[in-house]
């Protein structure tokens, strides 16, 4: 019996994403290799494909039907390379970029669909698609590399993995040495994780808590958002919590040779200008090389050394190579 066109773009897209989870445990090394399980076919998948092939060329050549499709592939990309990498920042005009990959990659499989005569041409074709595809990726990819002399692909930063994870509400609370209820509202988290559990539990205690993070799972209070895009109104937060978010990336291009310190500086002041009077930002690690700048006048700082142990998670013990510092700066005036 056919399908709908809805149930065939329903599964279309359950294909995409099934494809992603299965090769979640992949690198950016691997997509940059092309690893052989990216263009690995599913009988079943290409049968469908071929079954179906009228009613999913009209699918693909629906704009409103495509273009879905195509954001489908980009947010599941996105999540896919900040899970691999949190440092790799991929702004809007990357985000267009990689849009203007999948939806070429959705005509040309339009394409093959129309002209392939039989099963067996089909398959074929839609395999050397799929490899262009992936080597499309890789070639986006090394756009990003350092290429000085004596470079090494694996050791380039975009390839290396950096994961980092969404630790239990006690957990985060207990070590950034807060007491849920005391907290000043509104609390925003800063980089909040994709299902944002802090922020939930904080709501669940009758907080006004709001999250903003690169991907989110659609909840009430969680945004979906670059944090370079936020505007932060003078007198705006009680409190601003940011657990291995942003000090750990402006830390990073702290360090990296070709960082941008000089955004996360001018942002870093945006949060610290956005908080209420006796509103603090607490955060970790610490960020020693700009918090002795800010005026005593107007800010004050607690250092907070986090006690070594076995059941703090191996990023947060080594992930800068120190002892892991919390800092809470309070707007005093």
């Amino acid at each position: 019996m056919q399908q709908s066109r809805p149930e065939l773009f329903d599964q279309l897209t359950s294909t995409i994403l099934r494809r992603y989870k299965a090769n979640s445990r992949k690198t950016m090394l691997d997509v940059y290799h092309v690893d052989r399980d990216f263009i690995r076919l599913e009988k079943d998948n290409l049968e469908f494909l071929y079954e179906n092939r009228v009613d999913i060329s009209m699918i693909l050549g629906d704009p409103v039907y495509s273009l879905e499709l195509a954001r489908e592939f980009l947010r599941s990309s996105l999540e896919f390379t900040y899970n691999n990498n949190q440092y790799v920042h991929l702004d809007q005009d990357e985000q267009d970029r990689l849009m203007t990959m999948y939806s070429a990659y959705l005509r040309g499989m339009k394409t093959v669909l129309a002209a392939s005569r039989d099963y067996e041409e089909f398959a074929q074709n839609f395999s050397t698609l799929v490899k262009e595809h992936f080597k499309d990726l890789s070639r986006n990819i090394s756009r990003f590399f350092d290429r000085e002399p004596g470079w090494q692909v694996q050791e380039n930063i975009i390839l290396k993995q950096v994961v980092c994870s969404e630790y239990s509400p006690d957990f985060q609370l207990k070590l950034l040495g807060l007491d849920a209820q005391a907290l000043m509202a509104p609390v925003l988290d800063l980089g909040c994780g994709k299902q944002g559990i802090l922020v939930k539990h904080l709501q669940s205690l009758g907080l006004k808590a709001l999250g903003v993070d690169r991907v989110v799972s659609p909840a009430p209070g969680l945004f979906e958002a670059d944090w370079f895009d936020l505007e932060f109104k003078p007198d705006s937060w009680g409190t601003v919590i940011s657990h291995m978010a942003f000090s750990n990336h402006f830390l990073f291009h702290h360090r990296y040779k070709n960082g941008h310190p000089d955004r996360y500086a001018a942002m870093y002041m945006r949060i610290l200008n956005g908080l209420k009077p006796g509103g603090s930002f607490v955060y970790s690690p610490g960020l020693p090389f700009i918090e002795q700048y800010l005026p005593v006048k107007k800010f004050s700082i607690q250092r907070r050394v986090v006690p070594s142990s076995r059941q703090l998670p191996e990023e947060i013990i080594n992930g800068s190579g120190e002892q892991p510092i919390v800092v809470t700066v309070t707007r005093t005036n």
